[in-house]
């Protein structure tokens, strides 16, 4: 089993921002609105910031998939495929004769 701890932060904003063309009803309604969501998850902050005070013992089989070596994590590099002017591949027309001519 792996000794894990946790924490918890949130970035709140501190005010709504009103919409271009917003009633002075609709700016009420929505403002009211958006303190009631601020007032949620402010207390939903200060309940979870509780989980910080305590290290929680978590069974290794719970963790396995999260545990990744960094080869398991990097995508394999495929080889660039080589540009035309890069390599020595005769042209096209290899008769000598001009494009569009048999």
């Amino acid at each position: 089993s792996f000794a894990l701890t946790v924490a918890v932060s949130a970035a709140l904003p501190k005010e709504r921002s009103p919409g271009k063309d917003e009633k002075p009803e609709e700016k009420t309604k929505l403002d009211k609105e958006f303190l009631d969501a601020q007032k949620r998850l402010t207390e939903k902050l200060t309940q979870e910031k509780t989980l910080e005070n305590w290290v929680y013992l978590v069974s290794s089989w719970t963790l396995d998939p999260l545990l990744k070596e960094r080869s398991q994590l990097m995508a394999d590099k495929k080889e660039a495929p080589q540009s035309e002017s890069d390599t020595n591949a005769p042209p096209e027309s290899s008769t000598g004769l001009l494009p569009g001519l048999k």
